[in-house]
């Protein structure tokens, strides 16, 4: 679960995640240290409108992103048209069903666009008849073993080549499978570290206590 992040803290992290230091910032857009570090720090200053201008400027987000009326760094009120959604699809995100967040996370991915490929590949059938045609050549290789004389080894090489045929549907759906298991734990992961991160993994010990005493 992710925390509301506060106008302070948000500003800290587009300035750490570029490296920078204040007087960076500073000379950048010209606000004083002295001040960009109350902005930083101190929840009950004031950021007079010309000063976020600039830094939603030189970090490149909205300044709704800043004051916390949306979690999008950058768009806002984007023309649906240009999503290439479905009217089904709208509907399904809008009907408060579904985990928006964690869909956004899963998109977001940098394994996503394989999967997504990869699923094409399945759904389109794109490469099944290659796989056919590797399979009719195991199939006459095996013919072409079964019709000769006995020979050592002749067991091995027929079990290796019945071995070898590929069922296009099952490989497919491992590869898919195999993707999207990459997916999931990735974000298992990183929401894991977040849970220790966010309660000092206090409640987590708390917990497996109870569980282990139940």
């Amino acid at each position: 679960m992710k925390i509301k992040l506060t106008l302070q803290e948000k500003l800290r992290d587009l300035r750490d995640e570029r490296k920078l230091r204040l007087v960076d910032v500073s000379k950048a857009t010209g606000i004083p240290t002295t001040t960009l570090q109350r902005f930083e720090s101190d929840e009950e200053v004031r950021v007079g409108y010309q000063d976020i201008e600039l830094l939603t400027r030189f970090y490149g987000v909205s300044a709704d992103y800043l004051f916390g009326l949306t979690d999008n760094r950058q768009y806002r009120n984007v023309e649906v048209d240009k999503l290439r959604l479905s009217d089904a699809a709208i509907s399904e995100l809008m009907s408060g069903k579904l985990n928006t967040r964690l869909l956004s996370e899963v998109i977001s991915h940098p394994d996503f666009a394989e999967f997504l490929a990869a699923l094409e590949v399945f759904i389109h059938q794109t490469i099944s008849e290659n796989i056919e045609i590797i399979n009719k050549s195991y199939k006459i290789a095996l013919d072409t073993i079964n019709r000769q004389a006995v020979t050592v080894g002749r067991d091995e090489y027929i079990a290796s080549l019945q071995e070898a045929s590929i069922d296009p549907d099952d490989y497919l759906r491992f590869r898919l499978s195999q993707r999207f298991d990459r997916i999931a734990r990735s974000l298992h992961d990183e929401h894991k570290k977040e849970a220790v991160s966010e309660t000092g993994g206090g409640y987590l010990k708390s917990l497996s206590a109870q569980v282990e005493n139940y």
